[in-house]
């Protein structure tokens, strides 16, 4: 798969993983005020929405904006809860699609999405190893969001055009069932505190080195995760180096043009709320065809883990592969 599907996907997914469903249910909210007679209001709601979750991702994608990701992860179920609220509390704006209060709306859905963009962004950057350029990616991953954006709205219209025709369900009643549901939802999210990283993935980058002329491999691994692996519970305390360092060994291999290599631990650090560890390899003197690598770290516990590998040699590029408990294979030709 390539490097731009491997991102559209996962950004499709961000947003309509039922599993992860803090994006989904504010974009189901967010519509719910909405007759579906009332599209064209319901489009430019969903392009303000969209220029503003692509603002704040472009610039914390780029690390032009830098938020602390505990208080992303609090503002976004805020921000469900307090457009329930405006749809059943205010009334409901009357006018032309850019009329001055309708409009408002706008703004709202225009300022909720620069805080969603930085929940996006928190994933997104979790994704990126330190090599390479960023660009197609994030172009990848925002488009894989706004389809999966666009399948979310077009079932919720469907299902209440459904319940309109069949069932005679009233606008009112349908907008004040789904607003309760989603900052009822929401609020449960917020006192739970479930939004610590509701996203099973590691990074792998298998980087050939020209200067040395041999691999260096990064493992990007979330800290709670490893821990739980290793441990049985998140909370405890990180692992030993070498502890991790042979669980790594164990779960991990890489060949180069049908030979396995030896990988030799370098070192290890926390970074964020995720642990680094870094391998390397011998010397490697000849021509690289065909790089082949078989990753089962943490699928063994997380049955939904993502495991995404970076190959990168000097002049070829990035190539990428998503691998996951029933896919724990990769290759990479060159």
């Amino acid at each position: 798969m390539s490097e731009f599907l491997s991102f559209l996907q996962l950004g499709f997914h961000h947003i309509a993983d039922p599993k992860a469903f803090d994006h989904l249910l504010f974009v189901v909210t967010l519509c719910a005020v909405y007759h579906w007679l009332e599209w064209r209001k319901l489009l430019v709601l969903i392009t303000a929405f969209t220029i503003g979750h692509s603002l704040t991702l472009v610039l914390s994608g780029f690390k032009i904006l830098n938020v602390p990701a505990s208080l992303v992860e609090f503002l976004i179920p805020v921000t469900i809860v307090l457009t329930s609220l405006h749809n059943v509390t205010v009334k409901k704006a009357d006018g032309g699609t850019f009329s001055k209060a309708v409009s408002t709306n706008y703004l709202l859905a225009l300022f909720f999405g620069l805080i969603h963009g930085m929940g996006f962004a928190n994933f997104f950057r979790a994704l990126m190893g330190e090599e390479g350029s960023i660009v197609k990616p994030l172009f990848a991953f925002n488009v894989g969001i706004e389809l999966g954006q666009l399948m979310i709205v077009g079932v919720f219209f469907g299902l209440y055009f459904l319940l309109a025709q069949w069932l005679k369900l009233q606008h009112r009643d349908w907008n004040l069932y789904v607003s309760g549901l989603g900052g009822g939802g929401a609020l449960v999210l917020i006192l739970q505190n479930v939004f610590n990283h509701d996203f099973k993935m590691s990074v792998t980058e298998v980087v050939f080195s020209e200067e040395k002329k041999a691999f260096e491999v990064k493992f990007y691994l979330f800290t709670d995760d490893l821990t739980a692996t290793l441990t049985g519970d998140k909370n405890a305390p990180l692992p030993a180096s070498n502890a991790i360092g042979e669980y790594i060994l164990k779960h991990f291999e890489l060949s180069v043009n049908g030979g396995k290599e030896a990988l030799t631990f370098q070192s290890i650090r926390q970074k964020n709320d995720q642990v680094l560890a870094i391998f390397s390899t011998p010397v490697f003197q000849k021509k690289i065809s065909k790089i082949n690598v078989k990753n089962s770290l943490l699928v063994e516990k997380f049955r939904e883990q993502t495991n995404m590998v970076y190959a990168i040699l000097p002049g070829k590029g990035r190539e990428t592969q998503l691998l996951n408990a029933g896919d724990v294979e990769g290759e990479f030709e060159f």
